[in-house]
């Protein structure tokens, strides 16, 4: 990812949150997707433009911190991400990482109409 001034910034980079979370790495359509409990939620969204290079990292905002796919990026260091399968992503809200996460406290599915 790149800063506005062009520099690389990675996960572990003192400005690493403000960058990834700013306008231009944030997909409109998918950012501010709220879910209570023991509820889903489905949201149809169209990638477009020029593709090459882009990527899509989840990301959560629980009580006040930001989570990211990057563990190097997190505030604790660890992982709150996890493949669960194809396509699937599973979060942790704990801010504490023990050997009984389930990542399941929310699950996030992609899937493609088309493959690119």
């Amino acid at each position: 990812m790149l800063d506005a001034l062009g520099n690389p910034v990675k996960p572990g980079d003192a400005n690493y949150q403000s960058v990834a979370l700013g306008a231009g790495n944030v997909v409109d359509q998918l950012d501010g997707i709220g879910l209570d409990a023991n509820t889903s939620n489905s949201i149809d969204y169209v990638l477009s433009g020029s593709i090459n290079g882009v990527y899509l990292a989840p990301y959560a905002v629980l009580e006040g911190s930001t989570w990211f796919a990057w563990d190097q990026a997190n505030s604790d260091g660890l992982d709150h991400f996890k493949v669960l399968d194809e396509n699937q992503f599973g979060f942790l809200a704990a801010l504490e990482s023990g050997d009984n996460d389930s990542f399941t406290d929310v699950v996030m599915t992609f899937s493609s109409s088309q493959i690119l």
